[in-house]
């Protein structure tokens, strides 16, 4: 019997193509992953334009029935524009991976001055809602 949450997986997963044929090459992606320097601001950046170049590559292949991926320069660009100030609240209804967020935070940490401000920063001042298709889950 495979029960309530094998019948999930089974549909949420129905259709998917697993590219991880065998777990020799799932241990050289967490090799190559273990290899990054997390704190080092240039790998970081490469592995963020890696990231992004991924999704374009993505968004291309899937074609109409694919998410929207708005390039970082655009981002950075709606970002300077509208210019968002420390105490006021900003939402992103479909944030996906999160782009417009993070751009909007680098922008509000620059004028963070004192602790409060940091905190108000971290705590009320960023909103991301990631709708999905696949269903919630509660654990018992």
């Amino acid at each position: 019997m495979v029960g309530i949450a094998g019948t999930l997986l089974r549909t949420v997963f129905k259709g998917t193509v697993n590219r991880m044929i065998n777990g020799y090459l799932l241990r050289d992606v967490i090799n190559k992953i273990n290899g990054i320097h997390f704190n080092s601001t240039e790998e970081i950046h490469t592995l963020g334009r890696l990231y992004e170049s991924m999704l374009k590559e993505m968004r291309d292949a899937a074609g109409d029935s694919g998410e929207f991926y708005t390039p970082r320069a655009v981002v950075r660009l709606m970002v300077e524009v509208t210019n968002p100030r420390l105490g006021e609240v900003i939402l992103d209804p479909a944030c996906g991976t999160g782009g417009f967020l993070t751009e909007s935070y680098a922008h509000l940490e620059k004028q963070c001055k004192t602790v409060q401000d940091r905190e108000t920063l971290q705590k009320k001042s960023i909103i991301g809602v990631r709708p999905s298709h696949f269903p919630i889950c509660w654990p018992r």
